[in-house]
């Protein structure tokens, strides 16, 4: 193997780890990656990549929407702010390893295919089927 070639591969591998590393670091600091999201009543659902709720926020007017429909302004709310989680993780990963592909793999493309509002209309379908079954409270 000739010293060029050397040098490169060290190159390689040195920025590899340097990348490894950054993606390592991402569960050092969660709250950047988490995504929020308001409704205009007051709604207000942060929420870590991957869906998990982190914190939900009521405000009064928000209290006075009636049962049936203050929970679909939380499911509505937490949805739009796991879409916005997975955007924020999506454009840190991309800032690591967009640059060693060339430009070669869409993280961002990746998630917004991966964010299939088909799931959100067919866990919709899926809540208005449970209304149905145990009857409509409003």
């Amino acid at each position: 193997m000739s010293d060029e070639t050397r040098a490169w591969f060290g190159r390689l591998v040195a920025d590899t780890r340097e990348r490894f590393a950054g993606l390592a670091e991402l569960g050092d600091d969660p709250e950047r990656l988490y995504g929020e999201a308001q409704s205009p009543e007051g709604v207000v659902a942060v929420v870590a990549p991957g869906g998990m709720p982190v914190r939900l926020t009521l405000s009064t007017s928000a209290l006075r929407l009636g049962p049936q429909e203050l929970a679909e302004r939380i499911v509505a709310t937490q949805r739009e702010a796991a879409a916005e989680a997975g955007r924020r993780q999506a454009e840190v990963v991309q800032e690591l390893i967009g640059p060693a592909t060339g430009g070669a793999v869409d993280v961002r493309s990746m998630v917004d295919r991966a964010v299939d509002k088909g799931r959100f209309r067919a866990a919709a379908e899926q809540l208005d089927s449970a209304d149905d079954q145990f009857g409509r409270r409003r």
